[in-house]
């Protein structure tokens, strides 16, 4: 018969040694470990990723957004045959019907939105006389600030760089 000692090595060994049977419990356990841990860390590292792809995504959103508001109003400058400017507000003629003018307001939201008012009245169209150009900007300024230069500036919520555009207009502008 064998002693306790003995009989408490035996039955160690017995148990971290592969049997032919399969995997010991001990093997099964740690395999199990390793895989939670290692998915753990994949779905982190997806998160992440997707924080950060998110981050970027919207900085270039706004950026463009920037851009193709300075090109859309260097474009309606250039083409605009008269800019009247009445209390202040720059009327640049619109580039679909030379009979309306737009002019541009910042909400609180943050949205710029393009008017579009009558030639002769310069009041509001009713239909279509609204359309989004820009959204999240903390400042949106069309001015006059010389006799044939407008002033355009856009900022935006966050740390994105502003928009500080002069712009020239060939011929004379009218004041209303």
């Amino acid at each position: 018969m064998r002693r306790p000692a003995e009989r408490k090595r035996f039955f160690m060994r017995k148990w971290f040694t592969r049997s032919r049977e399969g995997y010991t419990l001990v093997e099964v356990l740690t395999g199990l470990f390793i895989m939670s841990m290692v998915l753990v860390l994949l779905v982190t590292s997806l998160q992440f990723g997707g924080e950060v792809t998110g981050k970027i995504t919207g900085k270039m959103i706004r950026g463009q957004e920037s851009r193709r508001a300075c090109l859309f109003l260097q474009k309606q400058l250039s083409k605009s045959r008269e800019i009247f400017v009445k209390d202040g507000r720059v009327y640049l003629q619109d580039m679909e019907n030379p009979e309306y003018y737009n002019f541009y307001t910042i909400e609180a939201s943050g949205t710029v939105y393009r008017n579009k008012v009558d030639k002769v009245k310069l009041e509001p169209i009713r239909a279509g006389g609204k359309s989004q150009l820009i959204h999240n900007a903390v400042r949106f300024e069309l001015k006059l600030e010389e006799k044939n230069a407008v002033r355009l500036i856009i900022e935006f919520i966050k740390e994105e760089p502003a928009v500080d555009v002069r712009l020239y207009y060939p011929n004379e502008v009218l004041l209303r």
